[in-house]
């Protein structure tokens, strides 16, 4: 007879990080994870949600969007839309990240152009592999105002194409006008997924937008 010992069945206990979205439940300094992305924070009493890997991913996207501008040529002032508290949206087709539209001002100065930098992550949810989204549209409305004029822009982009372009903004009108103040307001961003695109294999994740104007 074997003196080798037989293992029974073995159970363990798990334990999971509140879900960010559930933070008002948060004690100070409690770990949150979104769990869609494995994106890891941590809460404060003071209500704000802080993560490394977050802060890093923002660092490094603004230096892309500031290289693709030297190279082009195209500085301009920048502004960041964080689409969602929680650090990380989940994309849905045809989904309208904002829930308002939302308006910037920029002073006398015309708007000459505008360009678009999203940083996103698509992946097989099963294994985490990168998944190649390039039948992922986004679609941009948004609005360029002029004292009592405006005038409406759509723009219809591959997500893999919107980063790499600046867009030249003309006007129905055509008087000078410079003491106006000039103003740009978005009002949409929806993403459009191909036929056969199963959300439930594969995640499509926003963290932020950055786009300039001059």
């Amino acid at each position: 007879m074997s003196d080798t010992p037989v293992l029974k069945d073995l159970y363990g206990i798990g334990f999971s990080p509140l879900s960010i979205r559930n933070k008002k439940y948060a004690y100070d300094e409690e770990l949150l994870a979104n769990k869609e992305a494995g994106l890891i924070a941590i809460f404060h009493e003071d209500g704000s949600v802080i993560s490394a890997e977050h802060i890093l991913r923002c660092k490094l996207h603004l230096e892309k969007f500031t290289q693709n501008c030297l190279d082009d040529n195209t500085l301009c002032r920048v502004f960041k839309i964080s689409p969602d508290d929680n650090l990380v949206q989940n994309i849905t087709h045809t989904m309208n990240i904002f829930s308002n539209s939302i308006e910037f001002e920029n002073g006398t100065e015309p708007l000459s152009f505008i360009r678009f930098d999203f940083d996103w992550d698509c992946f097989q949810k099963k294994n985490g592999v990168i998944f190649d989204p390039n039948m992922i549209k986004v679609k941009i409305n948004f609005t360029v105002k002029a004292g009592e004029e405006s005038q409406g822009y759509d723009i219809e982009e591959k997500v893999t194409d919107i980063n790499t372009k600046a867009y030249a903004l003309k006007y129905d009108w055509h008087t000078e006008m410079p003491d106006e103040e000039y103003s740009i307001t978005i009002n949409s961003i929806t993403f459009e997924f191909p036929d056969g695109f199963d959300a439930s294999k594969i995640g499509f994740v926003l963290y932020d937008i950055l786009f300039g104007v001059k």
